[in-house]
């Protein structure tokens, strides 16, 4: 009597199935997997992804071309305080009488008058403002008959601003603004650097865990390969049935459909790697990587308060809301200033000295010969404060600005706080769970040998090796996604610290060290 799970089999048949199954056999040795690296590209480590989007992200790049647009409107906002020097020359023809007794009667005659004029206007960042002229003038006949006239007259008018433009007014507001947009600008370039290197981490990441997660799979793969291999040489020893080679196969195929998947999630993360990097693709190979994730062992004990205190202290984003928030304040107080009644106390001083003469050699002289003396005079000017609707239209702008100013402020450092609780915990949960998922590998690889050896005696089933294997295999993709959730948790959390760039402008540095372990004393 036959056993109930064998059947009676003709030769014929039992060598065509022979075939069949040693056709699907080898069609399964043959299959192979998109290539998954570029062959001469040398390795890419995280150091050289770091370095890489520090230096050609585009993100970066805006950043820096807004700090020199600020500069250069800071530069601009200086112009009020700009020296403004004149000189002017200039010569007329005019008909004098021949005598100075105007009681007299004399012929008239033809002068020449020629004069040289220099002055400078300077207005002061506390609001003086400074305004002085000397000029020359000679008057003399065209044909050197008649007496000459030499003049010299220096002034100096010294204005004193005792209520509007006291202190240098709004135009000192508007370049004290610029200089606080100027430094909240660098702070923003600060943290799109960061940014760009968070974003060339993550993704560099993803890059390495893609790498690690088509070997799992393809492991995987060739163990179902291999499984129906022996399965087919025991139902052609009659050892198995002949259904079993229907399961293995249909494994085997799930196997090989996700080792394809897995190669194109390499390629696609190299996508991700090149545009996080501002590289190329079609000018600037990725190669693979060679960076292991990071080892959760380097990271010490973190204490939340104190990161968070740290980080305030230092934050970039906190650092650029507050500029704009005191760069709000002062516009508000300089266009406050205008609203005022403009109070000023001029002081002007001078002399004149004036000589005739036919002698050319006395120009010189004039101003010490015949001297009309100094003379000085104090002045009070006041003017009311006129209803300019432009004023108080920038000055309720100037509020709005500064409250919406305060709530960014504020809201920074809620941020902050949330971002660093909410990585740490990233961080923590992960070293926690890979400390479990590790002992899954262990023992799910002990009980894949155990199955292997059980099915091999005939004791386990197909169903029990595909489940053994399934179980090793999601094993090791739970260690992998949970190293890769430290690595993200960790990187993550050294963003939101705001520690990842040192520097400032254009000497911007990136210590790769810190995306792969964090310390307490981390941008100190």
């Amino acid at each position: 009597m036959l056993p109930p799970d064998r059947t009676i089999r003709h030769p014929a048949t039992t060598k065509r199935r022979g075939r069949w199954l040693a056709i699907c056999v080898s069609m399964l040795a043959a299959i192979t997997v998109p290539v998954r690296t570029q062959s001469g590209s040398p390795g890419l480590t995280i150091e050289d992804a770091v370095a890489a989007a520090l230096r050609d992200s585009p993100d970066v790049r805006l950043a820096r071309g807004a700090v020199d647009l600020q500069r250069g409107i800071h530069v601009q906002a200086a112009r009020p305080f700009d020296a403004r020097p004149a000189v002017a020359v200039g010569t007329s023809r005019t008909v004098l009488s021949g005598s100075e007794d105007l009681t007299e009667t004399a012929p008239s005659y033809s002068a020449l008058g020629t004069r040289l004029q220099a002055g400078i206007s300077k207005m002061f960042r506390s609001g003086l403002t400074l305004e002085s002229d000397v000029a020359t003038t000679r008057t003399a006949p065209a044909l050197l008959e008649g007496p000459t006239v030499n003049q010299i007259t220096a002034t100096a008018d010294l204005t004193i601003p005792l209520r509007q433009g006291k202190g240098g007014g709004l135009p000192q507001a508007t370049e004290r603004a610029a200089r606080l947009e100027l430094d909240a600008s660098e702070r923003d370039l600060r943290r799109a650097a960061a940014a760009a290197v968070l974003r060339a981490t993550l993704a560099y990441w993803e890059y390495r865990a893609a790498y690690e997660r088509s070997t799992i799979v393809q492991a995987a793969a060739d163990r179902s390969r291999k499984s129906v291999e022996e399965v087919t040489i025991l139902i052609a020893a009659d050892e198995r049935p002949r259904s079993d080679i229907d399961l293995m196969l249909a494994n085997a195929a799930t196997k090989r459909a996700a080792e394809i998947d897995a190669a194109g999630q390499i390629v696609h993360a190299r996508t991700l790697v090149a545009e996080a990097i501002g590289a190329d693709l079609e000018s600037a190979a990725i190669g693979t990587p060679a960076s292991g994730l990071p080892d959760p062992t380097l990271t010490g004990p973190l204490v939340l308060d104190q990161l968070v205190r740290d980080a305030l202290a230092q934050h970039d984003d906190l650092a650029a809301a507050r500029s704009r928030q005191e760069r709000a304040q002062v516009l508000r107080s300089g266009t406050a200033n205008q609203l005022t009644p403009r109070f000023d106390l001029v002081l002007h001083t001078g002399f004149t000295g004036h000589v005739s003469s036919a002698n050319l050699a006395e120009l010189l002289g004039a101003a010490f010969k015949n001297v009309r003396g100094p003379n000085l005079s104090i002045q009070f000017v006041f003017e009311p404060s006129a209803v300019n609707s432009a004023v108080r239209g920038a000055m309720i702008e100037a509020d709005a600005v500064y409250e919406q100013a305060a709530v960014t402020s504020d809201a920074v450092v809620r941020t902050v706080r949330y971002d660093i609780a909410d990585a740490l915990a990233g961080v923590e949960s992960s070293r926690a769970q890979l400390a479990s998922v590790r002992e899954a590998v262990i023992r799910s690889r002990r009980a894949l040998e155990t199955v292997q050896r059980n099915f091999e005696l005939g004791t386990a089933t197909v169903f029990d090796r595909i489940l053994a294997e399934d179980a090793a295999t999601n094993a090791e993709l739970a260690v992998l996604s949970a190293t890769l959730r430290y690595a993200t948790a960790l990187a993550t959390l050294q963003f939101a610290r705001g520690v990842l760039i040192d520097g400032q402008g254009s000497a911007l540095t990136v210590d790769p060290a810190r995306v792969v372990r964090a310390r307490q004393e981390d941008g100190r």
